[in-house]
């Protein structure tokens, strides 16, 4: 029940990294990518949320240092990638949520483009309908009839 909030971030405030033929745009947390560190433009958050957007230029096995307990997703967007300890393929349009510990191998051929996002978990039960999501269907109730009364804060 924490208040919401919004950022505007300009597109031209996400920082662009290089990384061994990967291009990298951090938008939002901080994680070391080969080595290196790449912080993104929105950090702090209460999830400590990451969100890399990556672009292979060449066929490369890039590995992510993900906070253990923290929860991973891969999207492919375009090309494929293979998560390289399990060797489980994603093809274009295709997720992968990852519990990991670690060190996240990825394996992408020329011309991929994925999301990675991790977070903390938040250890709650959730519900949702629509835009709402909350702990708990009264709870969602609740925000429903708010919302027509326009008294949803």
């Amino acid at each position: 029940m924490t208040p919401a909030t919004y950022n505007d971030i300009d597109a031209n405030s996400i920082p662009s990294y290089q990384l061994d033929g990967v291009t990298i745009k951090a938008i939002a947390g901080e994680l070391e990518v080969n080595g290196t560190r790449v912080p993104g433009a929105v950090t702090g958050l209460s999830t400590d949320p990451a969100y890399l957007d990556m672009s292979f230029s060449s066929d490369q096995q890039i590995a992510i240092d993900v906070p253990d307990g923290y929860t991973a997703l891969v999207y492919v967007y375009a090309g494929s990638a293979v998560i390289s300890d399990s060797d489980y393929q994603l093809s274009e349009g295709k997720i992968a949520r990852l519990s990991r510990e670690g060190r996240l191998l990825l394996t992408a051929s020329s011309d991929t483009k994925l999301l990675l996002m991790t977070g903390k978990p938040i250890g709650e039960p959730i519900a949702h309908r629509g835009p709402f999501v909350m702990n708990t269907m009264d709870e969602i109730h609740q925000a429903i009839r708010d919302y027509s009364e326009g008294t949803l804060v």
